[in-house]
């Protein structure tokens, strides 16, 4: 092994890295009543999870998070690896990370906390990211988590119904609106929903326990609708519903908008989420036409049987083939005899 250079930095060591985390989770806490964010929180109809969700902020300037951190003993070297702190380009004294943002804490599925998410102020600059994370470190792997997972931990071991929201904000929601329904949101925070978190996912509730969907309703959120579909059901999951959101609103905008009630709503009239591919699939390849077309509709469902059947659980695959056949107003023994030809092949 290569002896480390006489000038090196050490490296952190884990544990000093989690502790530098921990003492700017209290700093941002501590800094929340001198800042925008809780009149952003409650003009959003938030401010119910500012505490709870131990919501913090970023002040401004340059290095005033590292100069607090750095009074408490933490070594510069530290606050970078902690993702805390990053060098300039012209190669000067490191700075914040975080500066004038809400800051919102994130911890990995032991309940460890291992970074951030920020959101930019309502006034900032066009050029300045909404959103910014914690950047990959030995602790913060985003792939890996789902911001929900650890803090509504509790709740899923009582039963509670996970549903896969786009971002943080939107995991809020629904904690303001769902009190009492036994449904609480996990987000990927930035990042496309991918194998490991739904591996992460299935650990904590397993395959059979219902996991829900609700992406927005745009082209993106069809897609990522899809794509969320496909990734849970790889990872083993059997009972996958879709939370179909109020005119193609978020949660966190239903929220903001009061109408907590029609989220609150939507979640508990959830439906399976592989009725819900098949129809955005059907909408986007028949939008350019609603005049009737046997063949046509004919091809599309085979088309659905042979790309989507595998995914569909045995014991829903008869109201699959039923749901496709009544949107696509085929025969239900056509829609059968194509479903079958799927499964032959």
């Amino acid at each position: 092994m290569a002896a480390t250079p006489p000038n090196a930095s050490p490296v952190p060591q884990h544990q000093a890295v989690l502790a530098a985390l921990q003492d700017a989770a209290r700093f941002y806490r501590a800094e929340v009543g001198r800042s925008w964010v809780p009149d952003y929180l409650n003009r959003r109809n938030l401010y119910g999870q500012l505490h709870p969700a131990q919501l913090g902020y970023a002040p401004g300037g340059w290095t005033t998070t590292s100069d607090h951190l750095s009074r408490q003993g933490h070594a510069p070297a530290t606050l970078q690896a902690a993702g805390l702190a990053r060098p300039t380009a012209q190669g000067g004294r490191p700075i914040d990370l975080f500066r004038d943002r809400l800051v919102v804490p994130l911890t990995d599925a032991a309940g460890v906390l291992v970074g951030f998410t920020g959101r930019a102020a309502p006034d900032a600059e066009a050029d300045v990211p909404k959103y910014l994370n914690s950047p990959a470190s030995e602790v913060f792997v985003k792939h890996n988590l789902l911001y929900g997972l650890a803090e509504d931990a509790e709740a899923l071991r009582r039963g509670a119904m996970p549903v896969l929201v786009e971002g943080p904000l939107d995991r809020l929601a629904l904690a303001q609106a769902t009190g009492g329904l036994a449904a609480v949101g996990v987000a990927p925070c930035g990042t496309a929903f991918g194998p490991r978190q739904a591996a992460v996912l299935l650990q904590a509730v397993g395959g059979n326990r219902p996991i829900a969907v609700a992406l927005d309703a745009d082209a993106a959120g069809r897609a990522a609708t899809r794509h969320a579909w496909e990734t849970l059901t790889d990872a083993g999951a059997r009972h996958l519903r879709h939370v179909e959101l109020p005119g193609g609103k978020d949660p966190a905008d239903l929220v903001r908008n009061g109408r907590g009630n029609l989220l609150r709503h939507a979640i508990a009239q959830n439906t399976p989420l592989a009725h819900a591919v098949a129809d955005n699939t059907i909408d986007d390849l028949t939008a350019v036409t609603s005049a009737r077309d046997w063949q046509r509709d004919l091809t599309l469902a085979r088309r659905l049987f042979h790309s989507d059947l595998r995914r569909v659980p045995t014991n829903q695959v008869a109201s699959y083939v039923a749901h496709v056949a009544a949107r696509l107003r085929l025969e239900p023994e056509d829609a059968t005899a194509a479903a079958a030809d799927a499964i032959t092949e």
